[in-house]
Parts: C-alpha cells; sequence; structure tokens
C-alpha cells in the first residue's frame, strides 16, 4: 500500500491506510471448533483487547477437500487426537445463520465482521450481512473467478499471498 492508498471504510467512519491508525484484527477462523457460543465469546474477547475486527472463514469444506481419506493429528487437552480432515472442516463449517449471529455479536461489541469466503455463494452470504470488506485466504490466491467475483462487489478485498513464491503470484 503506497501513501496514497486510503480504503474508506463506510457506515463504521474508519479508514485505512498510509497516515491513518493501524488496523487491528482478530483472526478467529475455525478457532471456534465449530461452538457458536465459542465463537461469540472470542469477539467478546477480541473487542476487549481493543480490536478493530474480527475475521472468521465461511466455507463448505466441499468447496476445498475431496478426499475424505486424509487425517489430521494434533493434541488437545493434553492428548493425541487424530481425525478426519474432511470431518473436523465440516464441524467448523458457518451456516448462514451462524454468520447473521457473529455479525450481530461483534456489531453489539463495537468491532467490524468480516470473513475469508471460499466460492461465490460465501461472498454472496457476506454480502447480505452487510460486511464492509472481504478477505481472500493464501489458499484461494490462484482462483481468479472468486478474486474476480469478490472484486465485482465494490468492497475493499484484502488479498492474503502468505507462503506463496514470487511465482506464484
Amino acid at each position: 500500500m503506497n501513501a496514497a492508498t486510503v480504503i474508506s471504510l463506510p457506515h463504521i467512519k474508519r479508514k485505512i491506510g498510509m497516515g491513518f491508525p493501524v488496523f487491528i484484527a482478530a483472526e478467529i477462523g475455525i478457532n471456534h471448533n465449530g461452538d457458536l457460543e465459542l465463537a461469540k465469546k472470542s469477539i467478546e474477547s477480541a473487542a476487549g483487547c481493543g480490536v478493530d475486527a474480527v475475521k472468521f472463514q465461511n466455507y463448505r469444506t466441499e468447496d476445498f477437500l475431496s478426499d475424505r481419506t486424509l487425517t489430521y493429528s494434533y493434541i488437545s487437552q493434553g492428548k493425541a487426537v487424530t481425525e478426519s480432515q474432511f470431518e473436523m472442516f465440516k464441524r467448523c463449517e458457518l451456516s448462514p445463520a451462524a454468520l447473521r449471529e457473529l455479525k450481530k455479536t461483534a456489531d453489539d461489541c463495537g468491532v467490524i465482521f468480516f470473513s475469508t469466503p471460499t466460492s461465490k455463494e460465501g461472498v454472496e452470504e457476506l454480502q447480505s450481512l452487510g460486511v464492509p470488506l472481504l478477505k481472500n485466504g493464501s489458499d484461494f490466491l490462484g482462483n481468479l473467478p472468486l478474486i474476480e467475483y469478490m472484486a465485482q462487489t465494490g468492497l475493499p478485498s484484502a488479498i492474503h499471498r502468505d507462503g506463496h513464491a514470487r511465482r506464484d503470484r
């Protein structure tokens, strides 16, 4: 972003760019583990820390994971766990109704709600909520139709390119 670039976020009187305060977004992502109450508490905690925004992920597992035999191993509460990646991501999906509730919680806490969609339908869900910006995940950096669709909304969109080699950009 150069000094001449300023992103204005309507409805919230906030500008992002050189010469303006740092914009801090708490990445909640899927750390709610599919528990809507935990997601709401995460928003409340982030707001209490003074963030400007909270970011989630709204996706359909089928958009990015077709191999149902893949597993993921991790430590949870001191115990080793191995589970199906498909089932893990499926458990963490946010329905349109859940997104609405989370947006309301963020609004009530005075923070911006936005999300990373993985499909046109996900973009449309976010538009229907009136989010002020979108974010494209690094794993969808090569999904030009999705990026173009996000651009067509007219909403400011952050493009995450972390983890991609220069030849991928």
